[in-house]
């Protein structure tokens, strides 16, 4: 394998990498941040249907769910419910150990570089974090052109059939898993690891942008 085809395979898993580490990071501060939760509440007056200790208790529960340290309190998801979330729990799960991969790949080719190519390791790492920012805005600015053609009910319904077995048809009426998360609150969870991405995205390019001239 040749020096530059070698270069540029460390160069897209890197990208990649770092794709993963600013999305999956951006959703691990939202769906475990329980003062989210209670100002998403009070926009959509979830509390003039469960009182305050409830939803926040349900949402601890939901959280301790997720993280494997207890189980669906019964009383206040149904059966329906509870094997849709725990299909969530899977899904949180394999995001999470992609995450973690991501990040042992990142950090393992940048001690590489320093410790077996230390003379190319700063023109390497900040090209990549250019190519990295840059991959990730273009990435967002396709789902941004979706989201404006096909609108968030198209995207949120297809990402449901991609990565669910039809167990996610919930009445609000009926359902408290619906009730208290409705279509608004995964619009505004989804918009803002959306802007905190591209933030980060824009930051990193920009900061490897302005080192890599600086150390030309």
């Amino acid at each position: 394998m040749n020096k530059n085809r070698y270069e540029f395979i460390f160069l897209a898993v890197s990208v990649i990498s770092v794709f993963l580490i600013l999305l999956f990071s951006s959703l691990f501060s939202y769906i475990y941040n329980l003062n989210y939760y209670d100002s998403e509440y009070q926009k959509y007056n979830i509390y003039d249907r469960f009182s305050k200790d409830t939803a926040l208790n349900a949402t601890k529960n939901l959280m301790g769910f997720f993280k494997s340290r207890n189980e669906l309190d019964n009383n206040f998801f149904n059966a329906g419910e509870i094997s849709h979330l725990a299909d969530v729990k899977h899904l949180i799960k394999n995001v999470s150990l992609l995450y973690y991969a991501s990040l042992i790949l990142f950090w393992g080719i940048l001690v590489y570089y320093y410790f077996f190519h230390k003379k190319h390791f700063t023109s390497f790492f900040f090209r990549m974090m250019i190519l990295s920012g840059l991959f990730t805005l273009s990435v967002f600015l396709i789902f941004g052109l979706l989201y404006v053609t096909s609108g968030f009910d198209f995207i949120f319904l297809k990402f449901h059939q991609i990565f669910f077995t039809g167990n996610y048809s919930f009445n609000p009426n009926v359902s408290n898993m619906k009730a208290i998360f409705p279509d608004e609150f995964f619009f505004d969870i989804a918009f803002s690891i959306f802007l905190v991405t591209m933030l980060k995205a824009s930051l990193i390019s920009c900061f490897g942008y302005y080192y890599h001239r600086k150390h030309r």
